[in-house]
């Protein structure tokens, strides 16, 4: 194994930087003088687990092979662990995690050909990374293509050479609500839509193509004061492995007695159309966030509920007359329609449809 296969890198967190400075500091010190490194390693030719204890771990094995962590934990007591791992072999090896450990984020890490990386535990369930030779702490190499923003279709192939997938998934946003034609003088007005939910997740790639799909957006609410509705599961899936962000809630029917669909000029709300649920499958996962109220103070004075979306760009709710705005964000609500003064019935806004943004590396 040769000598620079390790370059020095500086770290802004001076513990970590000392931490590999002493170990750049020893491997230099066992190298002997034809540039060889004497030092007893743990050397794997093919797939198999990595022993607990071992420190520094040779791969120089064929293309295919899996190289499984320690667990983060297997130290006992909080005791983080230090894995040295270098990849001789002039082909890639997969690290993959046990139980419920992640790396980086993910279960698995692509180590490229010639590279080595420090791993370190938490002593719980995460191992940390840092790639010794070059390359970027955070993801397996460098980005392929733009991002690719998915609003339609099934299927994206991955460019050649893909190594790490990083997804961001948001559900469909709920529908704004409508409301009757209000009597002169009075005023009946919707809610807004709920915003759907988020997640991210990052995926070794071990395919040359994923399947998805978007969620739909939630139906207007109609202007007899119906629910709206709901927002429609964004999922993505690779090699059988599937994030799912629901749809958020259309606005609640709004024709029950006190509610602000009903025409008057007493006090009253209806909705909101609640956030999403919570996401599931990915690394970070997230519910919608709820709309706002339709609420009328009294007379001809109110306002129809606002949509919501994890990214902004709900349909604003309406003080004036008119049907509600619909979204101009992806998973976000629309907003609710508002009625004055024998305006004329209204219906609530369209929520807006799901979104994916894909981030491939090599």
């Amino acid at each position: 194994m040769r000598k620079g296969l390790l370059r020095r890198e500086r770290f802004a967190d001076p513990q970590l930087e000392r931490l590999v400075r002493s170990i750049s500091d020893g491997f230099d010190t066992l190298s002997s003088d034809d540039d060889l490194l004497a030092a007893p390693v743990y050397t794997a030719l093919v797939t198999g687990s990595i022993p607990s204890g071992k420190t520094v771990t040779v791969f120089a094995g064929k293309s295919g092979q899996t190289l499984t962590l320690p667990q983060a934990k297997a130290l006992g007591g909080g005791a983080a662990s230090l894995v040295v791992v270098i990849n001789e072999s002039p082909n890639s090896v997969t690290l993959a995690t046990v139980s419920t450990d992640k790396v980086g984020g993910a279960t698995s890490l692509s180590l490229a050909s010639s590279t080595a990386v420090l791993l370190c535990s938490d002593g719980i369930s995460a191992w940390f990374y840092r790639l010794l030779n070059g390359g970027e702490p955070s993801s397996a190499g460098r980005l392929l293509r733009a991002p690719q923003v998915l609003t339609a279709g099934t299927t994206i192939a991955h460019p050649a050479g893909t190594a790490l997938i990083v997804v961001e998934v948001i559900g469909g946003g709920g529908g704004g609500g409508g409301a009757v034609n209000s009597a002169a003088s009075q005023i009946t007005l919707g809610a807004g839509g709920g915003g759907g939910a988020y997640a991210s997740k990052t995926y070794a790639a071990t395919a040359a193509s994923s399947t998805y799909a978007i969620g739909a957006a939630g139906a207007a609410g109609a202007n007899t004061g119906a629910a709206a509705g709901n927002g429609g599961s964004t999922t993505f899936t690779h090699s059988g492995v599937t994030v799912t962000a629901p749809g958020g809630n259309g606005a609640p029917a709004n024709t029950g007695a006190g509610m602000a669909g009903v025409s008057g000029t007493a006090m009253a709300a209806s909705g909101p159309g609640t956030g999403a649920a919570v996401a599931t499958g990915g690394d970070q996962n997230a519910g919608g966030i709820d709309a706002g109220f339709g609420v009328r103070y009294s007379g001809t004075t109110g306002q129809s509920g606002g949509g919501a979306g994890v990214y902004g760009g709900g349909g604003p709710g309406r003080i004036t007359q008119g049907n509600g705005n619909a979204a101009t964000g992806n998973g976000a609500g629309g907003g609710g329609g508002l009625s004055t003064n024998a305006g004329g019935a209204v219906t609530g806004g369209a929520g807006g449809a799901g979104i994916i943004v894909v981030r491939e590396y090599s």
